[in-house]
């Protein structure tokens, strides 16, 4: 790898499972009707499996640094900020 190449040497690279979860992603995007239950015949993962792997693949600077996922990575990194900040203004109260 070289910096010439378009490639920090420092960046891991993807595998192709990371890949593909970005394109099930994508497509996720782009299609909201498409069952979230098909990750378990795509990836043979849970749904919460494949939320878990996606929530740490959009936070690895080779994503974001990525032009072909910067912008989704962002979105989700937007939704997960929203959703971080929304469980920490729960309050919980006593019943009774």
């Amino acid at each position: 790898m070289s910096v010439g190449s378009g490639t920090l040497p420092f960046m891991a690279q993807l595998t192709a499972l990371d890949t593909r979860i970005l394109e099930f992603a994508e497509r996720r995007e782009q299609n909201p009707r498409l069952p979230i239950g098909q990750v378990i015949t795509e990836f043979e993962v849970s749904p919460a499996r494949y939320t878990q792997m996606l929530m740490h693949l959009v936070q690895r600077p080779e994503v974001v640094a990525d032009p072909r996922w910067t912008m989704m990575a962002k979105r989700i990194q937007k939704v997960m900020s929203g959703a971080t900040e929304a469980r920490a203004a729960r309050t919980f109260r006593r019943a009774g």
